[in-house]
């Protein structure tokens, strides 16, 4: 088909309307020309191309564009699809050129330099090329000339940091400021907080220029947030923010494009929040009495995982190493391996990481101070009188060492450079800054957010750079402008100089220069696509397999472009989704995304499909809700089990296509028991103390634990989870507790006080809570006689009374044996009482907290719902409700509702999975906090549409072979399947026959059909993958024929010769059997050779073909004797005429005897 003498190449770029993605499909990067393969030995050079085409949409508009980077010789290619010939071509391209001779030109003050170079008269594609100083704290002018246009001017300072250049303008006070890349493209954006706690940001749209954009967050309060982090979410792989708002940590997810959801706490531990940090998993927030409490950072919220005392006084800033770093009040360095370094007199203020592990801090005078690893602290340097805010560590001179940037309180900005002194920058704009490389040029510049609601940038000039310069319009011009010559070959060259100009001496350096030539073709291949696809078979995802081939006499690349259009077609399916799977509990708050929906759906016009979860057979257990283009699932805690799932896409069209069945499985894990002893408990010596730990005691799959404590003086008991303690001596013991479920164990420890005998011991005491004005009377209180057990004395013997109050606004009071309180007018807080009880020989004490609250603030509905909500039949609805209410004092721990029944309420989840159809209703979702109070939504209405679900294919057809005659069918109704019923079904052959949903085929002579089968509800179409039934003769029987048996009468010691032949007229034989009726089984074997035992034996032999069928048996008789004579030679007598018989021989054995045989005549 093709010549020997070209060589093929294959199309190496294929961009399609439709995702080129495709399973099976899509691009594959070829060396196109494959230069190795030597020009003056033509040879073909061939590799199957094909790319898959969407049947079930009309194609039109489907073209091929190709543009040719080749030497001027090349000539006649050619197009094919499939083995058509489409177009070929004789002439001659454009050329290539890549100019890449390095140059370094030594500038003198106000110097000239022009180079020229020679590049082939064509249309230029792309022209570029690269230059490079190094120029060291100089001022300098450089100007580029391509003939007499200038094409690139640079004018650099000696200054490091230019004034800052404002970049965008807020509408309130700004404060924190922190940058990023919001939105995944590469630019650093950049946001900033308000007095009024909104968000301002601006959007990097590069070459230098930003665009603003603001999120209102907390507007309805008059308040800044403090601090603003970015943290980059796993699963969006965008940065969320992270804010401090007056005694909480806030959190706004990034929906992308510059888009937000509504701020949801992710943390709210109480009055007196200094400072934050957020790493990749955990939040940490300090205290003003210098606790650290620590969460674990889902994609929904956190989870308290611990706290503790960091340091005795305030902490003002925090830092995240190996340890957690904070700047006490006090002058010290606190860290949590429980070390401290004094650092100096005035508090610590700001802290920072340097690159070589060691920390900078500063302080309330000014002062900056270097920790090294080694715990040692220098003091470097003093900005007098000036309280240093924040500290940023960075390289901003490209001299390997750690520098500094910082602000003051007094609004002024500094760098200090390693090895010298503080440079001040700005003065009097704010005290927040941050700094990193916001123009691309690899060096350190610094941003700001000002009082003045500016948001400014110091660039950073440290006088290095290395530029990509576009030059295709300067060069097109010169050679349209320049003499033409001709090289051998007749191809058209100019000439064109390059001139550089600089005013300072300075080495320059150019390299790179690169000229690319297109030539550009374009072939329409609508009708042969068509055709081609029409009669070809699709796959299981409704593809057909197009191949696309190139062919030319010479080696050259070549860039295709690939374009095709569909009228009215569906989202189709890529690929089959695969089942999945994940482990119990392994995401039980945020869901696990398994599924990236892009992968497996696509569209040749719309790139923008919505997506839904069209079936979820237990969504009670796992669900899956669809997150942009991704599926996450969630199951419930502790559940494990299969669920069948089925997605969907809709295009701009409202057209859309369904996903076969997967399953997902959330498999099982066990849950090791949790154990949550006492603090501490109180015993009397020589007494038996019972604790009861089923309280203590938590396991969601296990109801059987094994107890053991390592101490003598507990003994366990397994079978009610209790332990009895009776210590012979007073002190205090600590004990490991050891709760197993028989596959993990958890330890915990129990802290022992044993007092001496008959010592009262007091019960926990409650916490007694009341609201202002509200006093309690001793006819209400607690009796304090039921918190208290003594082994030697009855409790109405026992004498209680008041020791100590540390709040006598609160006051308490014992009447009799009851606690009575009295509170001050309008007075809140809260007052802890040391309690003494008192058994005429020992005291013991406890402390009683009563706690004063204002009267309860009601929560807030944020915003953020919609008031119309329109949905599909089958698909969930899914509100995390603690995203869009929030309260003062519970934060989003408060219970939520639903006006309608129609959702169910799981903790912070509002779900609705709707019945079969189309429905409306309204609804209004509303939370309730602990005092009862609630906040509603506005008014929600819901609109259901039914859709029509496209048919599935199920799977499990398969190639069958029959017998002539024999007939094949199948139940479609097993292999295809529809939400609505009534399928019509068809097959691509019509020699297959559909009746009643049934496919069959019967033939009455050999032949071998494929087909697809497919099953339409009049909307859509789902197709079966080829099959292939294959039709054979019924199997002939083989024969068996015994060749020879020698001798057939022998003695016991005489082997047999035994050989057989078989015979098939439609296969082979494969199998042989001899048997005897006395020895039973003699061999497998066509021949063979063997000793039988004395007796007649009939030998029976027969033989089995390939397909498993044997012969008829074939038989002979051997006798076998205990004593056969030898046959010896005989000697013929011819008899007289008179003799009426002949004798034929006799035969004389040793004894003399003759042995006569007659024959009449």
């Amino acid at each position: 088909m093709y010549p020997a003498s070209r060589y093929t190449v294959m199309w190496c770029v294929i961009v399609l309307l439709l995702p080129s993605l495709l399973s099976g499909y899509g691009s594959h990067a070829v060396d196109a020309g494959h230069a190795s393969i030597p020009q003056e030995t033509p040879a073909q050079f061939w590799q199957n191309f094909t790319m898959g085409v969407y049947k079930r949409g009309i194609v039109s508009n489907a073209s091929i564009t190709f543009s040719s980077n080749t030497t001027p010789s090349a000539r006649d290619p050619a197009l094919f699809l499939g083995t058509k010939k489409l177009w070929e071509f004789n002439g001659t391209f454009g050329a290539y050129t890549n100019f890449t001779t390095p140059l370094t030109i030594n500038f003198a003050t106000n110097s000239t330099c022009t180079v020229g170079i020679e590049l082939p008269v064509s249309r230029i594609e792309d022209a570029s090329i690269t230059l490079g100083a190094n120029v060291s704290g100089m001022t300098y002018n450089i100007k580029l000339y391509a003939g007499d246009t200038e094409i690139w001017h640079r004018n650099q300072s000696s200054q490091m940091f230019v004034d800052g250049s404002v970049l965008g303008v807020a509408q309130n006070n700004l404060y924190a400021i922190e940058a990023g890349d919001l939105n995944s493209d590469g630019l650093i954006d950049i946001v900033a907080s308000d007095r009024n706690g909104n968000l301002f940001g601006l959007k990097n749209l590069g070459n230098g220029t930003f665009e603003p954009f603001s999120v209102s967050v907390l507007n309805y309060l008059d308040h800044p947030a403090k601090k603003i982090m970015l943290r980059m979410n796993q699963n969006t792989a965008l940065p969320d923010l992270f804010f401090q708002f007056y005694d909480c940590i806030l959190c706004l997810r990034n929906n992308g494009n510059f888009t937000f959801s509504a701020p949801f706490s992710v943390s709210s531990p109480g009055a007196g929040i200094t400072d934050f940090v957020v790493d990749a998993t955990n939040l940490y927030v300090s205290k003003e009495n210098g606790m650290v409490y620590v969460y674990n950072i889902t994609d929904e919220g956190v989870n308290f995982w611990e706290n503790y005392v960091l340091a005795s006084t305030r902490i003002n800033a925090l830092l995240i190493t190996e340890n957690v770093l904070g700047c006490g009040a006090d002058g010290k360095l606190y860290s949590s391996n429980g070390t401290n370094i004094p650092v100096g007199a005035f508090p610590l203020t700001a802290i920072a990481l340097n690159s070589n592990a060691s920390v900078v801090v500063g302080d309330a005078n000014g002062s900056m101070y270097i920790i090294t690893p080694d715990m040692s602290c220098v003091k470097v340097a003093q900005i007098p009188w000036q309280q240093i805010c924040k500290i940023r560590s960075c390289d901003v001179n490209a001299d390997g060492k750690d520098d500094i940037v910082l602000t003051t309180l007094t609004n002024n900005l500094f760098v200090y450079t390693a090895g010298t002194t503080f440079t001040q920058i700005f003065t009097g704009e704010g005290n927040y800054c941050t700094a990193m490389d916001m123009d691309g040029d690899s060096a350190t510049d610094i941003l700001t957010s000002s009082y003045m609601n500016r948001i400014l940038l110091y660039r950073n000039n440290r006088n290095v750079f290395s530029e990509r310069i576009k030059i295709e319009g300067a060069l097109q011009s010169c050679i349209d402008a320049s003499p033409v010559r001709y090289d051998a070959w007749g191809n058209r060259f100019a000439g064109v100089n390059f001139t550089m100009i600089c005013d300072a001496p300075i080495n320059l350096h150019v390299s790179d220069l690169v000229v690319k030539y297109n030539y550009t073709q374009t072939i329409y291949i609508t009708s042969s696509l068509v055709s081609y696809v029409d009669t070809a078979q699709p796959n299981e995802t409704g593809f057909v397999n197009v191949p696309i081939i190139f062919e030319s006499s010479q080696n050259f690349s070549i860039s295709p472009l690939f374009a095709l259009q569909y009228s009215s077609c569906p989202p189709y399916l890529v690929k089959l989704i695969p089942d999945l799977e994940f482990d119990e509990d392994s995401f039980p708050r945020t869901g696990i995304g398994l599924l990236n929906l892009s992968q497996f759906f696509g569209d040749e016009k719309d790139r923008n499909l919505r997506y839904r979860v069209a079936y979820m057979e237990r969504p009670d257990c796992v669900y899956a809700r669809v997150n942009g283009t991704c599926v996450d699932f969630y199951s419930a805690k502790d559940w494990y089990g299969r669920a069948m799932f089925r997605v969907a896409a809709t295009d701009a069209d409202g057209l859309e296509t369904t996903s076969n069945f997967f399953n997902v499985t959330v498999q099982e894990v066990n849950d090791a028991p949790v154990l949550s002893l006492p603090s501490l408990v109180k015993i009397n010596k020589n007494v038996d103390y019972w604790l009861n730990l089923s309280g203590c005691i938590s396991d969601v799959d296990s109801v059987a634990f094994t107890i053991t404590a390592e101490s003598q003086y507990i003994q366990t008991y397994s079978e009610n989870l209790s332990l009895c303690l009776n210590f012979p001596n007073e002190g205090n013991f600590s004990v490991n507790i050891s709760v197993s479920d028989g596959i993990d164990t958890t330890v915990g420890v129990l802290n022992i006080s044993v007092l001496p005998y008959g010592f009262p011991l007091w019960k926990d005491l409650p916490v007694i809570y009341t609201q202002k004005n509200k006093n309690i009377s001793a006819s209400t209180g607690i009796d304090l006689k039921d918190y208290v057990i003594d082994v030697d004395t009855p409790v109405q013997n026992l004498k209680f009374r008041v020791v100590s109050q540390t709040d006598r606004n609160i006051n308490v009071s014992i009447v009799g044996t009851k606690i009575q309180v009295n509170l001050t007018y309008n007075y809140v807080g809260r007052n802890t009482a040391r309690i003494a009880v008192n058994d005429s020989i020992y005291e013991n004490y406890a402390d009683l907290l009563v706690v004063v609250n204002q009267t309860n603030y009601p929560p807030v509905y944020l915003g953020g719902l919609n008031t119309t909500y329109l949905a599909y039949e089958d698909a969930p609805l899914i509100f995390e409700l603690s995203k869009y209410f929030y309260d003062v004092e519970d934060g989003t721990a408060l219970t939520y509702g639903c006006t309608s029944n129609t959702f169910t309420i799981n903790g912070s989840l509002a779900v609705y999975k709707p019945e079969h159809g189309a429905h409306n209703f309204s609804a209004q979702f509303f939370a309730i906090d602990s005092a009862g109070q609630s906040a509603f939504s506005p008014v929600i209405n819901f609109t259901y549409v039914e859709i029509n679900d496209a048919p599935v294919y199920l799977g499990g057809l398969e190639n069958a072979t029959i017998f002539v005659n024999d007939t094949w069918s199948i139940d479609l109704d097993k292999y295809f399947w529809d939400e609505e019923g009534g399928l019509t079904y068809s097959a691509s052959d019509a020699r297959i026959s559909i009746k009643n949903h049934t496919a069959s085929f019967t033939a009455n002579t050999p032949v071998s059909i494929s087909f697809n089968l497919s099953a339409t509800d009049g909307q859509y179409t789902a197709y079966s993958p080829q099959i292939t039934i294959t039709v054979i003769l019924p199997n002939q029987k083989p024969t068996a024929s015994i060749v020879q048996i020698k001798p057939e009468i022998a003695g016991p010691d005489t082997e047999i010769e035994f050989s057989g032949v078989g015979n098939d007229s439609d296969g082979e034989i494969v199998a042989w059997q001899w048997y005897s009726s006395i020895d039973g089984l003699l061999a497998n074997n066509a021949s063979f050779k063997k000793k039988l035992s004395i007796g007649e034996h009939i030998i029976r032999f027969r033989v089995q073909d390939n397909n498993g069928t044997w012969s008829d048996w074939a038989e002979r008789i051997v006798i076998v004797k205990e004593h056969v004579a030898e046959k010896n030679p005989y000697i013929a007598l011819m008899p007289g005429a008179g003799i009426g018989c002949i004798v034929v021989g006799f035969v004389l054995n040793i004894s003399g005897r003759l042995l006569m045989r007659w024959r009449r005549r």
